[in-house]
């Protein structure tokens, strides 16, 4: 494996990604002058980075929109995936749905125990603003993993026949003694280690990570030929050496697009490249109503030739004295009408724009309602529109996003022996990922609603049709809405646990139909036993008549 051929490969890269950067560094000026590194010396940069932004609407409705997607999406309160097999079958066994929930838990557990949830904001908000975005997932001796996120401008991607992202390259800086702790001080070069040794542990030097498919793949075989992805980190100074060569099973890069157009590599659309224009246009505005208010509260004034010595009092109440046969005193240079009011209007709508582009309107829609008589009806129509706006990003976000997230979260715990036995006949079965969060559940909402229009329209029919029931399958119904709102499988029952106890219920209620037949023979008995015809009782007769 030569090391000319990442460096070759490096260039490319970088070429490619050329046209995007300037387009990047702008949305990043304008909207996160901090959610970037378009050179390796960016990093620790405490300076004002923030000098064109005077109206920060922008910048809000993209934490807005980063804050919707992560409480609609992956909400840390609760579940927003759960697994089942592509075998339906198999889905509705008890024991099969109990090993996948207890899988899913403790996903949940080492995602809630990593710094997944710390990540994942600034994973949506690269989105939003420059509709491409990339984070790596590698395993942790401490936290089972641990999630990297990587700023805008820092690396380069490589996508598939297929169009999905499998190769990512970085250049980033370390320091000396991160370096030595990572990858141990013989892999390290001269330069490095004596900056370690000596009191350079905190110089920085240049590193470049690659991670793309392994051209050697032998599988089976143990080490890296035997991984499906090679991984690699490199000094670009050092021409003959690396600092680690290593693989993976799954791509440990997690590379979303908000928006893609024909084989690009990167996202090409998104709310903030909608929105460049009327970000850039209110800033302008915003430091023109400035210009127009410092005008108002102190104009440039004229004074005669004889106060050039004296000092002007602008402030309010101030005296200024000048010679009664000279010219007037301080005047405003000239009048300013600036309609304030106009620009104030112009500033709100385009403030508004900016808001509607960042769908700021559709994550706060209850939030911002005004109206007190707002019926669920009414809420469950608006979760049906934002689902038609953001119907097509979700898809994207499942597929580029969250289906490899979860790919690779469940490699590296199932490789670290980390999940229960699984059931016999799930040895050989594919796993699939299902999605239950806010938005997830709102795009199910329609057929959920089908399931009870159908239950409400058989009960109705019923009432002339009784035998109309039979057609419904009312047990179905429950397991199939359970599975579309992400109920736990220890909450429904399989067929076999329903048959046993309905076979439970039929038993008890003939034992007690048997008792109170039997209770009722007794007192028909009793009640003839002591009815009198005659000397002897009624019950005396009957059986002498039966006799």
């Amino acid at each position: 494996m030569e090391r000319r051929q990442f460096d070759v490969r490096l260039e490319a890269l970088r070429m490619e990604r050329s046209s995007f950067t300037e387009h990047w560094r702008e949305l990043s000026e304008y909207i996160l002058p901090r959610q970037s590194r378009f050179f390796l010396t960016d990093r620790n940069r405490g300076d004002r980075r923030s000098t064109r932004i005077i109206d920060n609407t922008a910048t809000e409705a993209a934490g807005l929109l980063s804050s919707g997607m992560m409480s609609g999406i992956t909400n840390p309160a609760k579940p927003w995936f759960q697994l089942r097999t592509a075998d339906p079958d198999l889905n509705r066994r008890q024991d099969v749905r109990e090993w996948l929930d207890a899988v899913r838990d403790r996903m949940v557990e080492a995602m809630q125990g990593s710094n997944l949830y710390t990540v994942l904001p600034s994973i949506y908000r690269d989105l939003g603003v420059f509709a491409t975005s990339a984070c790596e997932v590698l395993a942790d001796d401490r936290k089972v993993f641990r999630c990297h996120h990587w700023p805008i401008g820092s690396y380069m991607l490589g996508a598939s026949y297929r169009g999905n992202v499998d190769t990512a390259y970085r250049e980033f800086q370390m320091t000396a003694a991160q370096m030595v702790a990572q990858f141990g001080e013989e892999n390290c070069s001269d330069r490095v280690k004596a900056a370690a040794k000596d009191t350079g542990k905190d110089q920085w030097f240049d590193v470049v990570r690659a991670v793309e498919p392994n051209p050697d793949h032998k599988p089976g075989m143990i080490g890296p030929k035997g991984m499906a992805w090679r991984s690699v980190y490199y000094e670009p100074t050092e021409r003959d050496r690396y600092l680690r060569v290593a693989g993976f099973e799954e791509f440990s890069v997690v590379a979303p697009r908000w928006d893609v157009s024909g084989e690009d590599i990167y996202g090409t659309s998104c709310p903030g490249m909608v929105a460049r224009g009327d970000v850039i246009h209110l800033q302008h505005m915003s430091r023109r109503k400035t210009n127009l208010v410092d005008l108002l509260a102190k104009p440039p004034v004229n004074a005669p030739m004889t106060m050039q010595k004296g000092v002007v009092n602008m402030l309010p109440g101030g005296v200024n004295f000048y010679d009664v046969g000279g010219t007037n005193g301080v005047s405003p240079a000239y009048q300013v009408d600036p309609h304030l009011g106009d620009l104030r209007e112009d500033i709100a709508t385009v403030q508004d724009r900016i808001r509607r582009a960042f769908f700021v309107n559709l994550f706060l829609m209850i939030t911002m309602e005004t109206r007190r008589d707002v019926t669920a009806q009414e809420i469950l129509a608006r979760n049906e529109e934002k689902m038609m706006v953001l119907g097509p990003v979700l898809t994207r976000v499942n597929d580029e996003l969250l289906d490899p997230l979860v790919e690779r979260i469940f490699g590296v715990m199932d490789r670290a022996f980390l999940f229960p036995e699984p059931p016999e006949d799930l040895a050989d079965q594919e796993l699939v990922v299902e999605y239950v969060s806010i938005l997830h559940q709102a795009l199910k909402m329609s057929g959920i609603s089908g399931v009870q229009q159908l239950a409400a329209f058989t009960t109705g029919l019923a009432g002339a049709y009784p035998e109309v029931l039979d057609t419904f399958d009312a047990d179905e119904s429950v397991i199939e809405i359970g599975s579309m709102l992400g109920v736990p499988a220890k909450l429904t029952r399989d067929k076999d646990q329903r048959a046993r106890i309905r076979a439970a219920r039929a038993d008890a209620q003939q034992a007690e139909q048997a008792m109170a037949m039997a209770q009722q023979g007794a007192e028909t008995a009793k009640v003839l036993a002591d009815t009198q015809v005659g000397a002897p009782s009624a019950l005396s007769a009957l059986m002498g008549g039966m006799g």
